[in-house]
């Protein structure tokens, strides 16, 4: 089934971007810095989070204090528990596996963010792609590569 654009629709519960309709937004937080890393990453995002309807899923080997503190003050935080010894490529993939949205924006607690970051994200999707494969290199899974199961990169 496609829409009046000849764009196929998505089944119910797929996932992937619906160019008929607002996409949705996940923003996963590689936690590698600790709680006060977190928090300053946490209270930049929140805003533009709530702005565009994002989940906010925090991956990371955050102790139980820390989620209880930082989870009073973001309640819309899912938490996705880690051992203490997970790199961040695990602990991407782990986020990236608990992320519910059409998009998936991966960052790390400590790397800071324009505050209109979610938003030119968006933007950019809207305009189309910045970058394409030529025809004689192959579209490569860039979820593989930066959830680690793919160690040579983009093609």
């Amino acid at each position: 089934m496609s829409n009046q654009t000849g764009v196929p629709h998505l089944p119910p519960g797929a996932r992937g971007l619906r160019l008929d309709d607002t996409p949705t937004v996940s923003v996963v937080v590689a936690v590698s810095r600790g709680a006060d890393t977190l928090r300053a990453c946490l209270e930049n995002l929140s805003h533009q989070c709530f702005q565009h309807r994002a989940e906010i899923v925090v991956a990371g080997a955050v102790s139980a204090s820390d989620v209880e503190h930082l989870g009073e003050r973001y309640p819309a935080v899912r938490w996705v528990l880690a051992d203490a010894n997970s790199d961040i490529t695990h602990l991407r993939g782990l986020g990236l596996a608990a992320a519910k949205g059409d998009i998936v924006a991966l960052t790390e607690d400590h790397m800071g963010s324009d505050p209109n970051w979610v938003n030119q994200i968006l933007h950019g999707l809207r305009r189309g792609p910045a970058a394409e494969a030529s025809p004689e290199q192959p579209k490569k899974n860039w979820t593989a590569y930066f959830a680690g199961h793919d160690h040579a990169g983009p093609a």
